[in-house]
C-alpha cells in the first residue's frame, strides 16, 4: 500500500523537477524573443520617424531583430518538444534512447558576452577591427584552431561585411578613434570603398 502512495509522489516530484529544468532551458530563447520584439521600437529616438522611399536606415536592424524573434520562437518550440519527449520517456518503463544533444550553456554565455563586447568596442576600435576580432573569437569558441582557416575567414568575412554595409548600403559605420580610425580608413581605402 505504501508503495502505491510513493509512486504518484515520486512522479509528481519528477514532473516538478522537469518543469524547473524546462524553465531554465527557456530563459535564453525567451530573452532573445523579448529582445527581438521590444528592441525594434527603440531603434529610433522617441517621436522621430523616418519617411523615405525604399527600406530606409532602420530596415536592416529591424529585419535582423525580426529574424531573431522568429528563430527564438522555433527555439522555444524545439525545447518544449524535447522536454515533452523526455517527460514521456521517463514515464515509459524500459530503456529508451533520448535524442537530446548536450547543450553547452557556458559557450552560450561566452557568446552573449562576445556580442555585447563587440557592440561596446565598435565606437572605440571601429567596425573593421572589431568585426575581425569578433569573427576570430567565434571561430575559436566554435573549436577551430588552425590559423590557416581562421585568418582567411576573419579577413574575408570582414571585407565582405564592409563592402555590403559601407560599399553597397552606404551605411556610415564606426571607424574608431585615433589610431584605430586611421587604420579603418586605410582598410576602407585598400578595399576601394573610400
Amino acid at each position: 500500500m505504501d508503495q502505491a502512495h510513493d509512486t504518484p509522489t515520486a512522479e509528481r516530484s519528477s514532473i516538478r523537477s522537469s518543469f524547473a529544468a524546462l524553465a531554465l532551458r527557456l530563459i535564453m530563447p525567451v530573452a532573445c524573443l523579448a529582445g527581438g520584439l521590444v528592441l525594434p521600437s527603440m531603434i529610433l529616438e522617441a517621436g522621430r520617424t523616418v519617411r523615405a522611399r525604399g527600406p530606409g536606415p532602420t530596415a536592416w536592424p529591424e529585419f535582423m531583430l525580426t529574424l531573431i524573434a522568429a528563430l527564438s520562437v522555433i527555439w522555444i518550440i524545439r525545447e518544449m518538444i524535447t522536454w515533452r519527449m523526455s517527460l514521456r520517456n521517463e514515464l515509459v518503463p524500459g530503456p529508451v534512447e533520448t535524442a537530446e544533444a548536450d547543450y553547452d550553456y557556458r559557450k552560450a554565455v561566452i557568446s552573449m558576452v562576445l556580442v555585447v563586447g563587440y557592440g561596446w568596442a565598435l565606437p572605440l576600435v571601429g567596425f573593421a577591427l572589431a568585426t575581425a576580432v569578433f569573427i576570430t573569437a567565434i571561430c575559436l569558441l566554435g573549436g577551430l584552431r588552425r590559423a590557416l582557416v581562421i585568418v582567411p575567414v576573419s579577413v574575408l568575412g570582414t571585407a565582405v561585411l564592409l563592402w555590403v554595409f559601407m560599399g553597397l548600403a552606404l551605411m556610415p559605420l564606426d571607424r574608431g578613434e585615433g589610431a584605430f580610425g586611421r587604420f579603418s580608413l586605410a582598410v576602407l581605402r585598400g578595399l576601394g570603398i573610400y
